[in-house]
């Protein structure tokens, strides 16, 4: 099952969804007949379908399908909202429904939903910050906290709150400078960095002399990180989107995140 949505994910971050949809088709029947073979324990084989939800959900976010990304996601938190009725506060369902809260509020902030996208994703952050750490769960908190935090500030950016944005995004570029400084081969490191910088420099103001300067700076940064040698063959859909928006950006004024 893993390696099927191993392939999943490669083939949706390539671009080419018909074979992600494969992939994805041959994973769930492997899933479906371990769940059927799993003892007759109530909160083990709801935990089993919440952890095959959050890789499926994965997988639709890889492919931009926002309609099946938020109904994953919901029938995941409906999963979630069992598994704790019989044990709350278990750390791994606490950090299981931020991700599925962050994966909901992408989809709804994408289907130009914006105040309930605030609202998931302001909920995700929380979780992900505030959740104790779980054996069980084995996903990379820092990265979707990551993801979670962008989003969540093209969210405020886009329903009008770009104070509070601009505040998350100069915070997100920070702490991003500090931790490439210590894995300054990272690539994936480094599309976040490429990420980061547009999003801050969206929120500049290019009518004004100093941040215009600053703005056209992380633009061109960005754009050195996507373009240069290392990324030959590496840049995935999302990345391709993210050149297309620098030079949207170059060309035009103020604009705000996710248009």
């Amino acid at each position: 099952m893993a390696n099927s949505i191993d392939l999943a994910r490669l083939a949706a971050m390539a671009g080419d969804n018909a074979d992600a949809r494969a992939q994805l088709a041959v994973a769930e029947s492997r899933f479906q007949a371990h769940y059927a073979q799993l003892p007759d324990a109530p909160f083990d084989r709801l935990q089993a379908r919440i952890r095959w939800l959050n890789l499926e959900a994965l997988v639709y976010y890889e492919m931009h399908d926002w309609t099946e990304l938020e109904r994953v996601a919901r029938a995941t938190l409906a999963a979630i909202d069992e598994g704790l009725s019989q044990r709350p506060g278990d750390s791994e369902l606490l950090l299981r429904r931020a991700v599925s809260q962050m994966f909901q509020g992408i989809a709804l902030l994408r289907r130009d939903r914006t105040p309930e996208a605030v609202s998931a994703l302001d909920q995700a952050v929380t979780g992900y910050r505030d959740t104790p750490p779980a054996m069980g769960f084995t996903d990379n908190r820092e990265v979707y906290a990551g993801i979670a935090y962008r989003n969540l500030a093209e969210a405020l950016a886009k329903s009008g709150n770009r104070e509070r944005a601009r505040s998350l995004a100069e915070t997100a570029l920070a702490e991003w400078e500090a931790a490439i400084a210590h894995q300054p081969e990272n690539w994936e490191g480094k599309e976040v960095g490429a990420q980061v910088s547009v999003l801050v420099a969206s929120l500049l103001d290019p009518t004004k002399p100093d941040e215009a300067a600053r703005r056209q700076s992380l633009l061109d940064r960005a754009a050195a990180i996507l373009t240069s040698p290392e990324s030959v063959g590496r840049l995935k859909v999302d990345d391709k989107e993210l050149l297309v928006k620098i030079e949207s950006l170059r060309a035009a004024g103020p604009t705000k995140p996710g248009e």
